[in-house]
């Protein structure tokens, strides 16, 4: 569904929580009370990937002039990583735009409204205790698939086709690595490069890359990894196995292909920036949080798009890099994000999904 196409449906759900809310449901009998208890139901939170937070809590689109559903920064000042001079969103002062938008006889004056607010009518909007500003949770794993893939494809541009050579089942004590100046030119090739370019390097260079990934010793319940990262033959990886390529087999490539370089060169300072970002990641998926672990993961998440902006000004912060910064918060009211992950929702998507239907909505 598209835009206000959702409201039907979600204002007989929210007609369902105000009543629930208000007056209450009584349960005939519970383990603590045989005779029976009345109970009353209230929304604690939203939780979902980008598009489907925006669009069930009525925000405008990411790339609008209000992306943020959480602050004021408008889209031109997104390369703003100054959190604490971000004037946060409140639903008390927010909500006439709301209704504004529901009382507007025409598209184009809704249309003017979003454009100026970023907000639109949703039926969830007329619950009293509900604040989509405080409780529409964006769900880290889809965000930080997210990040990933635009660092891995969009900055260092990993999506060229490469030669397959894995050498599976040799020692990886013997076997035959490919010098560092190899190296450094066969990411080059496999950033920029073509089918030319890439048979002038030597044969063993360009697999080198992937090679690296299978000669690790790795757990057995880990799974087996995409033989070519970044080639489009490959398809598009899920957010688990986009996170384990992420974190686990590219962090080693990296540091053996970067690590031998003098500290304070480029290459080291491009490995040191993908590692604050793997390091966020790390500590955004903890089971446990507490204070300094939050703390210590806005620091990771600042510092990468601080260096990164250093070492590729050309690149913009992303939606989804900005709401990163905003996670601290989020972990210090709800917790660690395995509470209101969406793993469990991508696995019923997907068996919707495998439902015969004829594509049309309602």
């Amino acid at each position: 569904p598209s835009l206000d196409q959702m409201n039907g449906p979600l204002s007989i759900i929210a007609d369902e929580l105000h009543v629930l809310a208000q007056e209450g449901v009584f349960v005939t009998r519970t383990s603590r009370f045989p005779f029976g208890r009345k109970v009353r139901v209230l929304l604690l939170h939203t939780t979902g990937d980008q598009p489907a937070i925006r669009q069930l809590c009525g925000f405008s689109a990411a790339t609008s002039t209000n992306f943020c559903p959480y602050c004021k920064l408008k889209y031109q000042e997104r390369n703003n990583i100054d959190y604490k001079s971000w004037t946060p969103r409140l639903w008390s002062k927010e909500k006439r735009y709301s209704t504004a938008y529901r009382e507007a006889k025409t598209e184009k004056k809704r249309t003017e409204l979003v454009d100026s607010y970023g907000l639109r009518w949703s039926p969830l909007h007329a619950l009293r205790h509900y604040n989509p500003m405080r409780m529409a949770l964006p769900d880290a794993s889809h965000m930080m698939a997210c990040i990933f893939r635009h660092h891995i494809r969009g900055i260092y541009g990993m999506s060229t086709r490469i030669q397959d050579d894995l050498r599976l089942g040799e020692d990886e004590d013997e076997a035959s690595f490919t010098p560092l100046q190899e190296l450094s030119e066969a990411w080059l090739v496999l950033r920029r490069g073509n089918s030319a370019t890439l048979d002038r390097l030597s044969p063993t260079a360009a697999p080198d890359l992937a090679a690296l990934i299978h000669t690790m010793q790795k757990p057995s319940w880990l799974p087996k990894p995409t033989s070519k990262p970044g080639d489009p033959s490959e398809g598009s990886l899920k957010s688990s196995s986009l996170r384990r390529l992420a974190e686990i087999w590219l962090p080693v490539s990296l540091i053996r292909e970067w690590g031998p370089y003098p500290k304070g060169s480029r290459e080291r300072r491009m490995l040191q920036n993908y590692m604050h970002l793997i390091s966020a990641s790390v500590l955004l998926h903890k089971r446990r949080t507490r204070q300094s672990i939050i703390r210590r993961y806005h620091h990771e998440a600042h510092r990468y798009l601080e260096t990164r902006a250093e070492l590729f000004p050309t690149f913009s912060v992303t939606p989804y890099e900005h709401i990163m910064l905003h996670f601290s918060w989020f972990l210090e009211r709800y917790g660690p994000m395995q509470s209101w992950q969406q793993l469990l929702m991508e696995q019923r998507n997907g068996d919707l999904q495998k439902i015969p239907t004829n594509f049309k909505f309602g």
